[in-house]
């Protein structure tokens, strides 16, 4: 009896560990490359990947293709990335840029939104000025 609890238990653990979901990532020119797959080498078709600042934010995310991979631009310093599978599976790693990242806050890109705003509202009053000067 001891033999067939030992025996089932063997089996159910290498069972759950063959759909473990593998995250591996690498970082090339300012790009990172992301690949999810499960043991064995099956790619993770169509999983959610979410990469999620120190404040567990998602600040950008992406389907993988057929072979689980997907790039992003890399945005921050360091952060986790994290793929969805079906079934529940979720597999997280941790990721540090090699390369210093110059991070952009909230209020220098709200000043480029205002400043590009402010542009495209100066080329409107420019083109009214000449069209009135015209007639």
């Amino acid at each position: 009896m001891l033999k067939k609890i030992l025996f089932c238990l063997i089996v159910s653990l290498s069972m759950a560990n063959a759909h473990a979901l593998k995250v591996f990532a690498n970082e090339e020119n300012g790009i990172l490359h992301v690949k999810a797959y499960f043991t064995k080498s099956s790619p993770c078709k169509g999983c959610k990947v979410e990469l999620v600042d120190e404040k567990e934010k998602v600040f950008t995310s992406g389907i993988s293709d057929e072979f689980g991979e997907v790039s992003f631009p890399i945005k921050k310093q360091t952060f986790k990335i994290v793929v969805i599978a079906s079934m529940g599976h979720k597999g997280i790693s941790e990721f540090t840029s090699e390369h210093p990242i110059k991070e952009e806050s909230d209020i220098q890109a709200l000043l480029k939104i205002l400043l590009a705003l402010g542009i495209i509202g100066a080329v409107f009053v420019l083109l009214q000025f000449i069209k009135r000067k015209k007639t």
